[in-house]
């Protein structure tokens, strides 16, 4: 027998029925369900009730259409998965592929939670604004994890120029493609995808042209010239957006996105020396140390004087010896990576290195570097700084971390507390990498 249900009602138990277990959803079993279906592939979303309606209706619908595909899929195969025998060809995925069309073209305008630095040296305040509507070439993307970089504190404390501000920080983000932009083909709806710091470049230019994109003088930076992921919402460029291995989890996941390919393009700069130091033990030198161990090298940390807990944590993901940043490691390095923004560890880390050895400074800014003899820097030593990444850079570390496997370690903090994660990380008082979870 039929259900006997208003359309309201309908319409609101089978939100509640799709939510509930979306595999199992199946129209021939339910009228409820049947009805909605219905409803989806004939409604007007231009009507005023729909317009405020919007992303949270979208993702239903989304995972109605993703059904009617797995459906299809499925059903030629000889040996489909068990929970998923009881799909069949759904004659509604062409209307249910047009219906998400109409919808999608819709302006995002939900408000959404988001954390928004209004001026430098002041904490980060909790808004709600609108959801933002994906431009051509372009993704709407739920966020479920943005990491939290030094970078951020370096926005929160005025020593970057020229930031957009308002603005959402957060440039380690980890979410879902909910909608995509007019022209975008590489990616969609459903995706899981990372975006990283380098947001934007003009493709022209002579640094574009030669392959080093990373410095394009025209470059957009995601959490600093454009809005972030400290939000439950964000729109990216789909050509920078990165798919992500399917071993990690969101909060995992999302410091690979800097800290791992900030990382691994210092890691390239440094050559490959057998004895690699790596002075300031944090996101990045965790995640790096595992890398190198991988390719057989061995790994010297130099963590702040004292850390005893941060020198255990290095030797624990593989650092062959850790110690004082002031002190020299037992063998002399062919190169030193400093991660820490301390200008006074370059001369340090001169005098750690054998001939023609190579200091390279990975992070985006860096106290005064001190005067020191020529000497250290004699004999064909080098220094030199990384700037950015490429989107070679990134394709290429995701397919090793998970050969090696790079196993990050994180500490999480919801969405309202990220002032509290930031006061963590400035305090040392992070142990791998703080990850905001928005749930």
């Amino acid at each position: 027998m039929g259900i006997a249900v208003s359309p309201n009602s309908a319409f609101l138990a089978s939100l509640n029925l799709v939510a509930q277990d979306g595999f199992s959803f199946d129209t021939t079993k339910s009228d409820c369900s049947r009805l909605f279906l219905l409803t989806l592939l004939n409604i007007d979303f231009k009507m005023p009730t729909f317009q405020s309606l919007n992303v949270g209706i979208l993702i239903f619908l989304f995972r109605i259409r993703r059904i009617a595909s797995l459906r299809q899929n499925f059903a030629t195969s000889s040996s489909p998965p068990r929970h998923l025998c009881h799909l069949r060809p759904s004659p509604h995925l062409p209307r249910l592929q047009s219906a998400l069309d109409r919808f999608s073209a819709l302006p995002s305008n939900l408000p959404m939670r988001a954390m928004v630095l209004e001026k430098p040296g002041q904490p980060l305040r909790a808004v709600e604004l609108p959801t933002p509507s994906p431009a051509p070439g372009q993704v709407l993307v739920r966020v479920r994890a943005c990491a939290v970089c030094r970078t951020d504190l370096h926005l929160l404390d005025g020593e970057l120029p020229h930031p957009k501000l308002p603005l959402v920080p957060g440039h380690e983000i980890i979410g879902t493609i909910i909608i995509k932009g007019e022209g975008v083909q590489r990616f969609n709806p459903g995706d899981r995808v990372g975006i990283p710091w380098l947001g934007w470049t003009c493709g022209e230019c002579r640094f574009c042209r030669s392959d080093r994109e990373n410095l394009c003088e025209q470059a957009r930076f995601t959490g600093y010239t454009i809005d972030g992921g400290y939000a439950e919402y964000t729109v990216a460029d789909a050509r920078f957006c990165f798919p992500i291995p399917a071993a990690y989890s969101d909060a995992q996941a999302a410091p690979l996105m800097c800290a791992g390919l900030i990382g691994y393009r210092s890691l390239l700069k440094a050559g490959n020396g057998a004895r690699l130091g790596i002075y300031g033990f944090g996101a990045a030198g965790h995640i790096i140390t595992q890398v190198a161990k991988f390719q057989g090298r061995k790994v010297y940390a130099f963590t702040r004087s004292g850390d005893v807990r941060g020198q255990e944590f290095a030797k624990k993901v593989g650092a062959f010896w850790a110690g004082d940043s002031d002190s020299l490691p037992p063998d002399p390095l062919d190169a030193a990576i400093i991660f820490a923004p301390a200008g006074e560890l370059v001369p340090q880390a001169l005098r750690a290195l054998d001939l023609g050895g190579i200091v390279v400074c990975g992070g985006i800014h860096m106290s005064d570097i001190p005067a020191f003899p020529y000497e250290i820097l004699w004999q064909e030593r080098r220094v030199c700084s990384v700037a950015n990444l490429t989107r070679l850079d990134g394709e290429e570390f995701l397919a090793l971390a998970p050969r090696v496997p790079v196993i990050t370690q994180v500490q999480t903090f919801p969405l309202e507390s990220a002032n509290d994660a930031l006061a963590s990380l400035r305090q040392g008082k992070i142990q791998g990498a703080a990850v905001l979870m928005i749930s």
